[in-house]
């Protein structure tokens, strides 16, 4: 059975990151978080008209990581968050 999932991100905060390629952690995350739902669709299906203010991800180490090591990082956090 397909599920149809409609993900809203209104605002995703850096602190204290200068020079930080969002669009390219924008794009990672995107494509983990989709890639993420899509396994776990049993977990998605359970997630029908839910709606989430916040999700606060904690603070991240990104020294030396790449904006889609970052992005990718970010969609665990969230998809931890709101399970």
């Amino acid at each position: 059975m397909a599920v149809e999932i409609d993900l809203h991100i209104e605002e995703v905060l850096f602190v204290g990151c200068p020079g930080i390629d969002r669009e390219r952690v924008r794009a990672a995350l995107v494509d983990e978080l989709t890639r993420l739902l899509l396994e776990a669709e049993g977990v998605a299906s359970t997630w029908r008209y839910r709606e989430i203010d916040l999700v606060d991800g904690g603070t991240l180490r990104l020294t030396g990581m790449t904006p889609e090591a970052i992005g990718r990082q970010m969609a665990l956090t969230i998809l931890r968050s709101v399970q």
